[in-house]
């Protein structure tokens, strides 16, 4: 995948900006929108199936935040955005990262109340949730 990127951006920066990567993020970042859209409509899917579309997408989570984290540490880029418009983004943001809390809250819930069920858990309880 990589191979391919750098190919990618020698071919499309002959003679161009040096933001054509960040042009090609925001089209990785419209696909993977087009993906999540379809991962949605693909209704039948077993337990298996649906897991591995919830790693698809906690993958493409990651990715995105891993980057916001580089952005955020740079002084470079984040210079570049008006007082106005981080403002915006942190209420955003932390709308965002709240719902998030909240999910993780709830699924954490969820797996300690079956492991609670399960004798074999019951001998790890001192052992958190997320660690099992």
């Amino acid at each position: 995948m990589t191979e391919n990127l750098v190919e990618e951006v020698e071919t499309e920066t002959e003679g161009q900006s040096a933001y054509i990567p960040n042009q090609m993020w925001i089209e990785k970042r419209k696909e993977y929108l087009n993906f999540i859209s379809e991962l949605r409509k693909s209704k039948k899917s077993d337990r298996l199936e649906t897991l591995k579309k919830l790693r698809d997408l906690h993958l493409m989570f990651i990715e995105s935040v891993d980057a916001w984290g580089n952005w955020l540490n740079n002084v470079h880029v984040i210079s570049l955005f008006p007082k106005e418009e981080i403002d915006k983004i942190f209420l955003e943001y932390a709308d965002y990262v709240e719902k998030y809390i909240k999910l993780d809250i709830k699924a954490t819930s969820i797996v300690e109340a079956y492991r609670q069920k399960e004798p074999f858990f019951k001998t790890l309880d001192k052992t958190p949730a997320y660690m099992v």
